[in-house]
C-alpha cells in the first residue's frame, strides 16, 4: 500500500482524508494527533470553548464531509439541542451554530471516514495523544517519529502532510497576561476588573464574551446581559488600530453568483501574462466589479477617482470616529431586515466574492507586491469577510448596555509592555500609556519563521533561512536545497500565511485538503510508474 502520514487531525486533515478516500484503493493513512481527542482542531474542542461562541460561518457554508452539518445536527436528540439553546426554528441552513457543536460534527465525521476507508479498500489508523517530535527525509520517503505513552514510535511514509494548526504565544496568567484568547475557557480565571483586549475582530469579541460568561449570563435570546453577584468592577476595553467593531454577517446568495468583470477568463489571462501582474491590476478588477454591482456606492465614495493607496481610507471613513455600539445596532437592524427580505447589499457582496477570486493570485506575486496588497487591499477584504454572526453582535450590545464594555482606537505603532511583577501590562503610545490589570492579545495568528518548525531533523535538512518563512510552494510542497524532494507538504497555517493571507476557517481547510490530496495522488502515481519501470 502507499503510505501517507498526516500530522494533526483538525479540519484540514479531515478534508484531506475525505479527498484521498475518493482515490483508487490502496492508501494506508496514519493520523498522528497530539491531543487526547482527535478530529476537532483547537477552536472546537468542548473542554476549551464556551457554548456562547459561534462558528463564524452559517451551516450552508460548511463543506460536507460524509454528510452536511445541518443533516447531522437535525439527527441529534432534542435534549442535546435544547441544552445548547437550539430550537427547531434554528434548524436551517443559514443558522450559525455553536463552535462546540461544529467540533462534535467534525469528530463524528472522522469516525465515518474510518468506516469509509475500509469500505473503499484503504486503511486509516488514528493515534491520539501522540505528539510528533521529529520528521526526517530518508531514502525512499520520510520517517515520522511520535511519542506515545512514553515510547517513541516510528512511521515510514512516501507522503507526509504537516497540518499542525495554530501556534500561540505563551501566557503569564500569574501576572494577568494572556498571549492569545485560546482556549477561551482559560479566560474564566480573569476576575471582574479592568481588562484590556487588543483586537476588536471576532477573536477579541469572543474573548470579551468568554470573560462576560464567567461573571454573568445572557438572557432573552442574547439581548440582555445579567451580571453575577461578583461582577462589580468588570470593565473590558476592546482596542484596535481603527477602533472599529466588525459588522454583522449579511444575507447573500449562496452559492455565490458569478462575478461580472473578474471572470475566470480574466483571472487566467492575468496569470498567463508574460510581464506578470501587480496590486494595481487587482485593484482595477475590484473597482470595476464594485462599480458594476453598486454604482450608487461607487459614486458615494468617489471610487472612479480613488487610487489604490486611498481606497481603504474611503471604505472605512463612514465608520471612523463614530459611536461603535450605535453603528453596530443600526447595522444589526439592517442585516435583520435584509434577512427577512432575502436581499443583499450589492457592494458588500461584490467585495466578498472578489476576495475569494483574487486570493489564488497572491502566491504568484512578488514579495513586494504581496506587501502592497496586505497594506492597501487586505484590510478591506478582511473587514468584509470577517463579519460576525448577528447573535454575537446582539450579545456584544447587551454587554455594552451594562457599561462593562468600551471600544477605543490605538496608534499603529503602539507597544505592548508585558507585566514585570511590579507593573501590570501596559500599552504604550506616543500620547501615554494604558494600564490593565489583565490583558489579552487577540490580534490573531502571525506568520512564523522557518526556525519555529518543531521538527529538528527536517529543519536541518531543509537548510532554510531560519528567519524567513518556510519555503512552501502554492501547492504546499516543501523542498530541500537540491529541489528534488517530493511528497512533503506543509499546510500549517502559521507557515503559509505569507502566501495565503486570507487563510482561516473551515472553507479554507476544505480548499487546502483538495490541493493536498492532489499532491499525494501525484506522488502515488509517480511511485507506481517507478515501480512498473523497475519490474519491466
Amino acid at each position: 500500500m502507499f503510505e501517507v502520514v498526516i500530522v494533526g487531525s483538525g479540519p484540514t486533515s479531515l478534508y484531506t482524508i475525505a479527498a484521498l478516500l475518493d482515490r483508487p484503493a490502496g492508501l494506508s493513512i496514519t493520523v498522528l494527533e497530539r491531543e487526547e481527542m482527535s478530529g476537532t482542531g483547537m477552536p472546537f474542542r468542548p473542554e476549551e470553548t464556551d457554548s456562547v461562541l459561534l462558528a463564524n460561518i452559517a451551516s450552508i457554508e460548511v463543506p460536507p464531509i460524509c454528510e452536511s452539518l445541518l443533516d447531522w445536527i437535525t439527527g441529534l436528540p432534542d435534549a442535546v439541542l435544547s441544552h445548547l439553546g437550539i430550537s427547531e426554528d434554528d434548524l436551517h441552513e443559514r443558522h450559525f451554530f455553536p463552535r462546540i457543536l461544529l467540533g462534535a460534527y467534525l469528530r463524528s465525521q472522522l469516525g465515518r471516514l474510518a468506516d469509509l476507508a475500509e469500505e473503499r479498500g484503504h486503511r486509516l489508523h488514528i493515534y491520539n495523544s501522540a505528539p510528533v517530535v521529529d520528521v526526517a527525509r530518508v531514502a525512499g520517503g520520510y520517517t515520522v517519529t511520535a511519542l506515545k505513552e512514553g515510547e517513541l514510535l516510528s512511521f515510514s511514509a512516501r507522503s507526509v502532510v504537516l497540518a499542525t494548526g495554530h501556534v500561540w504565544p505563551e501566557d503569564d496568567p500569574e501576572h494577568g497576561y494572556y498571549g492569545s484568547p485560546w482556549p477561551s475557557v482559560k479566560l474564566h480565571a480573569i476576575p471582574a476588573t479592568d481588562i484590556g483586549i487588543l483586537g476588536s475582530s471576532l477573536s477579541g469579541i469572543d474573548a470579551a464574551l468568554s470573560i462576560a460568561c464567567a461573571h454573568g449570563r445572557f438572557e432573552e435570546g442574547g439581548s440582555r446581559y445579567v451580571p453575577g453577584p461578583e461582577a462589580e468592577g468588570l470593565h473590558i476595553t476592546l482596542m484596535s488600530r481603527k477602533g472599529l467593531l466588525p459588522e454583522a454577517d449579511f444575507w447573500c446568495d449562496l452559492p455565490y453568483l458569478p462575478l461580472e468583470y473578474a471572470t475566470p477568463e480574466r483571472i487566467e489571462a492575468l496569470q498567463q501574462r508574460p510581464e506578470g501582474y501587480d496590486t494595481e491590476d487587482l485593484f482595477d478588477l475590484l473597482r470595476e466589479e464594485i462599480t458594476a454591482n453598486d454604482p450608487e456606492y461607487a459614486a458615494a465614495i468617489d471610487l472612479p477617482s480613488l487610487t489604490l493607496e486611498h481606497f481603504a481610507d474611503a471604505y472605512f471613513a463612514p465608520r471612523m470616529g463614530k459611536d461603535q455600539f450605535a453603528l453596530a445596532a443600526a447595522n444589526l437592524e439592517e442585516v435583520e431586515r435584509n434577512v427577512n427580505k432575502r436581499t443583499t447589499v450589492p457592494w458588500r457582496y461584490a467585495i466578498l466574492r472578489m476576495h475569494e477570486t483574487l486570493a489564488p493570485l497572491l502566491p504568484g506575486m512578488s514579495g513586494h507586491e504581496r506587501q502592497r496588497f496586505k497594506t492597501y487591499l487586505a484590510p478591506v477584504f478582511i473587514d468584509n469577510y470577517a463579519a460576525v454572526p448577528p447573535q454575537t453582535i446582539r450579545r456584544l450590545l447587551a454587554l455594552a448596555r451594562t457599561g462593562s464594555l468600551s471600544v477605543v482606537s490605538v496608534e499603529d505603532d503602539c507597544e505592548v509592555l508585558p507585566p514585570t511583577g511590579k507593573e501590570p501590562t501596559r500599552l504604550r503610545e506616543e500620547g501615554g500609556e494604558r494600564r490593565f490589570d489583565y490583558f489579552v492579545d487577540s490580534r490573531g495568528q502571525s506568520t512564523l519563521p522557518a526556525s519555529a518548525l518543531p521538527f529538528p531533523t527536517l529543519l536541518e535538512q531543509l537548510q532554510a533561512d531560519p528567519e524567513a518563512p518556510l519555503p512552501v510552494s502554492p501547492s504546499f510542497g516543501l523542498s530541500g536545497p537540491d529541489d528534488t524532494w517530493r511528497g512533503l507538504y506543509c499546510a500549517g497555517l502559521p507557515f503559509v500565511m505569507h502566501l495565503f493571507p486570507f487563510a482561516q476557517g473551515i472553507t479554507v481547510s476544505h480548499e487546502f485538503g483538495e490541493v493536498l490530496a492532489k499532491g499525494v495522488d501525484s506522488d502515488r502515481r509517480a511511485h507506481d510508474e517507478l515501480t512498473d519501470q523497475a519490474v519491466a
